[in-house]
């Protein structure tokens, strides 16, 4: 009775009531079929949509001579339906290709489905045609054709024989990439984990989307397209890292199961992550994954503490604290660099390093060299240094004295008084 009142609006919702129920509702399929007649366009198309829902085969009859309707929605929504339950003419796929160009951003993107829906059996010509809405026009309907051409196996249109991609998705993922509608781009991040080797010109867009995307949603779908191009994705090794730590549990998880299938080689990583030590937003994920690799990252760490950026001098600083033991061996050789910066930052790890203080005592020559060379800004974390030493730095200390001038002696009278207050016991060595 619903199906028959006089008012358009009741009709549509009873069809969009029976649409929702699906073929749950397949008994209704003769007066939705008799709705194909409907005067209304509206009432007509929400039929056709109805038919498709509720798998009604009988309506076919009915839905073709709807291809020849005046209005494109109707025409659009019989076809898709004629597609879906395998009774489509040639007809029908001639009118969802002419609303694929037809301007109309809805008709378009429903033709889209009504193709996609012919599967693998799509003609090479039909996927030319959507290759072509590919290129041109509203960006929902270039993206969504391209998610077509993937499903429908049409790989040739998206990438080339040498594993290029091709213009139209090269053009269509940069701007759904750029695009200020998160949902486009998080399909455009998803699209491109089926792209294999074409997707290299996108693979920093994809890391900086794992790690610097406020969206949740979009940072699993970068990190596991970065897993799904595998070993393609490797040299964004330091993005999986970084994603590892990140404050999402799925993005954390997304990241684990990615490195598995990326397998990048050991260390491959660490350059990125000390990259990423000046960057606000990742300072803190770089620190811990760089920490978590230990004795590993050491020789890359000490090398970036000469670095002309003090932001990452002073993360890698912050990071040789937090390992600890394994890279004490060579913070101590660092205290023999040319250069004063890394010396003077080696001596403030040093100080600062939680390990015991008998495996310091191979830094006291170094660090007494550089007590005696350091400005009084320096002093204090030299000084610190050779606290931690304590004991066994006292000869280094004394050997030094005999040769130093007034103002050396001084420093390290006062750093041996701070080692062995009141210093009686080397009081006569000294005098």
């Amino acid at each position: 009775a619903v199906l028959g009142d006089p008012y358009e609006i009741v009709r549509i919702a009873a069809l969009e009531a029976l649409t929702a129920l699906g073929p749950k509702a397949a008994g209704a399929s003769p007066q939705v079929t008799s709705l194909l007649a409907d005067a209304q366009p509206a009432v007509r198309r929400e039929a056709a949509i109805a038919a498709r829902a509720l798998g009604a085969k009988g309506a076919a009859p009915a839905l073709t001579k709807l291809l020849t309707d005046k209005d494109t929605g109707v025409r659009v929504a019989a076809a898709r339906t004629l597609t879906s339950l395998g009774a489509a003419p040639p007809e029908a796929t001639m009118v969802l290709l002419d609303a694929l160009v037809s301007g109309q951003t809805a008709a378009a993107l429903d033709a889209i489905e009504g193709l996609e829906a012919l599967g693998a059996s799509m003609p090479a010509d039909v996927k030319a045609r959507l290759a072509q809405a590919m290129g041109v026009g509203a960006l929902r309907v270039r993206l969504r054709a391209a998610e077509a051409l993937h499903a429908v196996g049409g790989a040739e249109f998206l990438t080339t024989p040498a594993g290029r991609p091709q213009k139209g998705i090269r053009s269509t993922l940069d701007k759904a990439l750029d695009s200020k509608d998160a949902g486009l781009t998080r399909r455009a991040v998803v699209l491109l984990g089926s792209l294999g080797k074409a997707a290299r010109p996108w693979l920093k867009h994809i890391a900086d989307r794992a790690t610097l995307d406020p969206s949740p949603q979009i940072r699993v779908a970068a990190t596991t397209t970065l897993g799904q191009l595998g070993p393609v994705a490797r040299p964004m090794a330091a993005a999986l890292h970084l994603a590892k730590e990140d404050e999402s549990r799925a993005v954390r998880t997304a990241a684990e199961g990615a490195l598995t299938k990326v397998q990048p080689p050991p260390g491959s990583e660490i350059e990125g992550l000390i990259e990423a030590l000046p960057k606000s937003p990742l300072t803190l994920r770089a620190m811990r994954a760089l920490a978590a690799l230990g004795g590993n990252a050491v020789p890359a760490l000490v090398k970036r503490l000469d670095s002309a950026d003090e932001r990452i001098a002073d993360g890698a600083v912050r990071v040789l604290i937090q390992i600890g033991d394994p890279a004490v061996t060579a913070l101590v050789k660092a205290l023999e660099s040319q250069s004063p910066s890394m010396r003077r930052r080696a001596a403030t790890v040093l100080g600062r390093v939680d390990v015991p203080a008998r495996r310091l005592a191979q830094a006291g020559a170094g660090l007494t060299r550089l007590l005696l060379a350091a400005t009084a800004k320096d002093v204090v974390e030299v000084r610190g240094a050779l606290l931690r030493i304590g004991r066994p730095a006292v000869p280094s200390l004394l050997a030094a004295y005999a040769s130093a001038d007034a103002s050396a002696k001084a420093r390290l009278l006062d750093a041996i008084g701070r080692i062995l207050p009141p210093a009686g016991d080397v009081l006569p060595t000294l005098l």
